[in-house]
Protein backbone atom coordinates (compact mmCIF):
# COMPACT_ATOMS: atom_id res chain seq x y z
CA UNK A 1 0.00 0.00 0.00
CA UNK A 2 3.02 2.15 0.41
CA UNK A 3 4.30 1.81 -2.33
CA UNK A 4 1.67 2.74 -4.47
CA UNK A 5 1.16 6.34 -2.52
CA UNK A 6 4.55 6.92 -3.22
CA UNK A 7 4.40 6.44 -7.16
CA UNK A 8 3.40 9.95 -8.97
CA UNK A 9 0.89 7.96 -10.90
CA UNK A 10 -1.43 6.26 -8.87
CA UNK A 11 -4.76 4.11 -10.68
CA UNK A 12 -7.66 4.92 -8.51
CA UNK A 13 -10.54 2.82 -9.78
CA UNK A 14 -12.61 6.02 -8.79
CA UNK A 15 -16.81 5.37 -9.58
CA UNK A 16 -19.17 7.54 -8.66
CA UNK A 17 -22.44 8.42 -8.28
CA UNK A 18 -24.70 11.61 -7.78
CA UNK A 19 -25.80 14.73 -9.66
CA UNK A 20 -23.95 17.82 -10.28
CA UNK A 21 -24.44 20.74 -12.44
CA UNK A 22 -21.56 23.63 -13.35
CA UNK A 23 -22.37 27.04 -14.97
CA UNK A 24 -21.61 30.43 -14.45
CA UNK A 25 -23.61 32.84 -15.19
CA UNK A 26 -22.08 36.30 -17.24
CA UNK A 27 -19.30 34.38 -18.77
CA UNK A 28 -18.35 34.19 -22.64
CA UNK A 29 -18.47 30.73 -24.31
CA UNK A 30 -14.31 30.60 -23.66
CA UNK A 31 -14.23 31.29 -19.48
CA UNK A 32 -17.00 29.10 -19.05
CA UNK A 33 -14.67 26.29 -20.80
CA UNK A 34 -11.55 27.46 -18.88
CA UNK A 35 -13.72 27.67 -15.62
CA UNK A 36 -14.90 23.98 -16.40
CA UNK A 37 -11.38 22.71 -17.31
CA UNK A 38 -10.29 23.97 -13.70
CA UNK A 39 -13.37 22.58 -11.69
CA UNK A 40 -13.73 18.91 -12.92
CA UNK A 41 -11.66 16.37 -13.05
CA UNK A 42 -9.33 17.59 -10.53
CA UNK A 43 -8.82 16.65 -6.90
CA UNK A 44 -9.56 19.49 -4.61
CA UNK A 45 -8.60 19.98 -0.72
CA UNK A 46 -10.23 22.83 1.85
CA UNK A 47 -6.39 23.13 3.39
CA UNK A 48 -3.36 21.10 3.98
CA UNK A 49 -3.40 18.71 6.51
CA UNK A 50 -1.54 19.25 10.08
CA UNK A 51 -0.57 15.97 10.49
CA UNK A 52 -1.87 12.63 9.17
CA UNK A 53 -4.60 12.66 11.84
CA UNK A 54 -5.75 15.39 10.75
CA UNK A 55 -9.20 15.48 8.90
CA UNK A 56 -9.65 17.23 5.95
CA UNK A 57 -12.45 17.97 3.14
CA UNK A 58 -12.08 17.08 -0.42
CA UNK A 59 -14.11 17.43 -3.53
CA UNK A 60 -13.71 15.54 -7.22
CA UNK A 61 -16.26 16.24 -9.84
CA UNK A 62 -15.81 13.96 -13.04
CA UNK A 63 -16.31 14.34 -16.84
CA UNK A 64 -15.73 11.43 -18.87
CA UNK A 65 -17.62 9.25 -21.55
CA UNK A 66 -19.46 7.77 -19.27
CA UNK A 67 -21.15 10.86 -17.46
CA UNK A 68 -20.60 13.29 -14.89
CA UNK A 69 -20.18 12.16 -11.47
CA UNK A 70 -18.25 12.64 -7.99
CA UNK A 71 -17.29 12.75 -4.52
CA UNK A 72 -17.49 15.09 -1.68
CA UNK A 73 -16.55 13.79 1.92
CA UNK A 74 -13.80 14.46 4.67
CA UNK A 75 -10.84 12.20 5.32
CA UNK A 76 -7.12 11.53 7.49
CA UNK A 77 -4.93 8.75 6.48
CA UNK A 78 -6.72 6.52 8.87
CA UNK A 79 -10.44 7.89 8.18
CA UNK A 80 -12.83 8.43 5.46
CA UNK A 81 -16.57 9.46 4.25
CA UNK A 82 -17.55 10.24 1.19
CA UNK A 83 -20.86 11.02 -0.64
CA UNK A 84 -21.30 10.36 -4.14
CA UNK A 85 -23.30 12.63 -6.40
CA UNK A 86 -24.06 12.82 -10.44
CA UNK A 87 -24.08 16.54 -11.78
CA UNK A 88 -25.18 18.66 -14.58
CA UNK A 89 -25.95 22.13 -15.81
CA UNK A 90 -28.48 23.87 -14.84
CA UNK A 91 -29.46 27.60 -14.01
CA UNK A 92 -26.06 28.69 -13.61
CA UNK A 93 -25.74 26.83 -10.16
CA UNK A 94 -23.72 23.42 -9.50
CA UNK A 95 -26.34 21.03 -8.99
CA UNK A 96 -25.98 17.91 -6.95
CA UNK A 97 -27.75 15.05 -6.71
CA UNK A 98 -27.11 12.26 -3.92
CA UNK A 99 -28.93 8.83 -5.19
CA UNK A 100 -28.03 7.55 -1.42
CA UNK A 101 -30.74 9.80 0.40
CA UNK A 102 -32.20 11.30 -2.95
CA UNK A 103 -31.66 14.65 -2.51
CA UNK A 104 -30.56 17.86 -4.56
CA UNK A 105 -28.66 21.35 -3.60
CA UNK A 106 -28.17 24.01 -5.82
CA UNK A 107 -24.92 25.69 -5.05
CA UNK A 108 -23.22 28.75 -6.82
CA UNK A 109 -19.29 27.81 -8.42
CA UNK A 110 -16.83 29.91 -9.13
CA UNK A 111 -13.30 28.92 -9.88
CA UNK A 112 -9.82 31.03 -10.86
CA UNK A 113 -5.91 30.95 -11.12
CA UNK A 114 -5.17 31.68 -7.44
CA UNK A 115 -1.17 30.97 -7.13
CA UNK A 116 0.58 33.47 -4.84
CA UNK A 117 -2.79 34.74 -2.97
CA UNK A 118 -3.32 31.63 -1.22
CA UNK A 119 -0.43 29.59 1.08
CA UNK A 120 2.11 27.24 -0.85
CA UNK A 121 1.43 24.59 -2.92
CA UNK A 122 -1.96 25.63 -3.74
CA UNK A 123 -2.59 27.33 -7.45
CA UNK A 124 -5.60 26.97 -8.11
CA UNK A 125 -9.47 27.71 -6.10
CA UNK A 126 -12.97 26.58 -6.23
CA UNK A 127 -15.21 28.75 -4.23
CA UNK A 128 -19.24 27.32 -3.38
CA UNK A 129 -21.71 29.93 -2.48
CA UNK A 130 -21.38 33.58 -1.94
CA UNK A 131 -21.05 35.87 0.50
CA UNK A 132 -20.80 35.26 4.73
CA UNK A 133 -21.74 31.49 3.25
CA UNK A 134 -19.24 29.93 1.09
CA UNK A 135 -16.79 27.56 1.60
CA UNK A 136 -13.46 27.46 -0.87
CA UNK A 137 -11.72 24.35 -2.03
CA UNK A 138 -7.72 24.52 -3.25
CA UNK A 139 -5.37 22.67 -5.73
CA UNK A 140 -2.64 22.61 -7.96
CA UNK A 141 -2.44 22.18 -11.92
CA UNK A 142 -1.05 18.61 -11.19
CA UNK A 143 -3.93 16.97 -9.35
CA UNK A 144 -5.42 16.26 -12.24
CA UNK A 145 -7.82 12.99 -12.41
CA UNK A 146 -7.51 11.50 -15.98
CA UNK A 147 -9.82 8.50 -17.38
CA UNK A 148 -8.30 5.29 -17.98
CA UNK A 149 -9.88 2.32 -19.08
CA UNK A 150 -12.17 0.93 -16.20
CA UNK A 151 -10.37 2.97 -13.43
CA UNK A 152 -8.53 6.76 -13.25
CA UNK A 153 -5.19 7.82 -13.00
CA UNK A 154 -4.48 10.87 -10.26
CA UNK A 155 -1.70 12.87 -11.52
CA UNK A 156 1.40 13.47 -9.05
CA UNK A 157 -0.61 11.57 -6.33
CA UNK A 158 1.94 11.18 -4.14
CA UNK A 159 1.85 14.45 -3.04
CA UNK A 160 -1.89 14.37 -2.53
CA UNK A 161 -2.90 15.58 1.02
CA UNK A 162 -5.72 13.23 1.28
CA UNK A 163 -4.54 9.51 0.61
CA UNK A 164 -5.83 8.35 -2.47
CA UNK A 165 -8.06 5.11 -1.22
CA UNK A 166 -10.33 8.06 0.28
CA UNK A 167 -11.88 9.22 -3.08
CA UNK A 168 -12.54 6.26 -3.91
CA UNK A 169 -16.22 5.39 -4.79
CA UNK A 170 -18.73 2.98 -5.14
CA UNK A 171 -17.61 0.61 -7.64
CA UNK A 172 -16.65 0.79 -11.39
CA UNK A 173 -19.99 0.18 -13.26
CA UNK A 174 -22.00 1.99 -11.01
CA UNK A 175 -21.48 5.49 -12.60
CA UNK A 176 -23.04 4.89 -15.77
CA UNK A 177 -26.11 2.48 -14.54
CA UNK A 178 -28.99 4.90 -15.20
CA UNK A 179 -27.38 7.03 -17.89
CA UNK A 180 -25.72 9.86 -18.12
CA UNK A 181 -28.68 12.04 -18.68
CA UNK A 182 -30.75 11.20 -16.21
CA UNK A 183 -33.49 13.63 -14.70
CA UNK A 184 -31.84 15.11 -11.52
CA UNK A 185 -34.63 14.67 -9.07
CA UNK A 186 -34.67 14.63 -4.80
CA UNK A 187 -35.97 16.90 -2.40
CA UNK A 188 -34.16 20.46 -2.39
CA UNK A 189 -31.99 21.36 0.77
CA UNK A 190 -30.15 23.61 1.71
CA UNK A 191 -26.16 22.63 1.65
CA UNK A 192 -22.27 23.64 1.08
CA UNK A 193 -19.21 21.27 0.16
CA UNK A 194 -17.76 20.57 3.79
CA UNK A 195 -20.99 20.87 5.28
CA UNK A 196 -22.91 17.58 6.35
CA UNK A 197 -25.33 16.20 3.74
CA UNK A 198 -29.20 16.54 5.74
CA UNK A 199 -30.30 13.17 6.16
CA UNK A 200 -33.33 11.48 4.53
CA UNK A 201 -36.57 11.42 7.16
Amino acid sequence: MAKLRNKRVIFVGLALSGALVWVVGGQTEDDSRREAAHLANRVWVERMPKSRLDVVGHFVALEVSRGRFGSVGRASHWRAFAEGFRWAEHDGEMVFYFPQQDRRANVPVHTWACEGEVPAPFELCLQFGTGARSQVFYSRRRWKVRPHAESFVVEDGAKLPVPVESLVGLGVGAAGADGADHELRGETVDWLPGEPLPVAD
